[in-house]
């Protein structure tokens, strides 16, 4: 687990759990190089909430789709500005080490 973490907490990717109604439950330490918001910020925040209107519908689609879907969002830096980011979901809402859908 030690291992784990260690990689997660000093990647560069973003990485984010969403529990339930899509609650970020997780948020990585990389969020605050990318897009300049602390991890602890986002925590119990939907990600709906985040993400420019325009992608509502697409987050919606790639949370309830097929275990891994790619994905790519705008969400807005500390500054103001739109950034586009893209990655993948991997649904492990039934993995108990995990229990939700992870973005990175």
């Amino acid at each position: 687990e030690e291992h784990f973490r260690a990689l997660i907490e000093h990647a560069s990717d973003l990485v984010l759990i969403l529990g339930a109604r899509g609650r970020i439950e997780y948020a990585s330490p990389s969020l605050a190089r990318l897009l300049g918001h602390r991890p602890a910020e986002w925590l119990g925040v939907e990600l709906a909430r985040l993400v420019h209107p325009a992608d509502a519908g697409a987050l919606g689609e790639s949370l309830g789709a097929a275990p891994l879907q790619p994905i790519e969002l705008r969400l807005r830096h500390a500054q103001g500005e739109w950034h586009v980011l893209e990655g993948t979901v991997a649904d492990l809402r039934r993995n108990p080490a995990v229990g939700g859908l992870v973005l990175n």
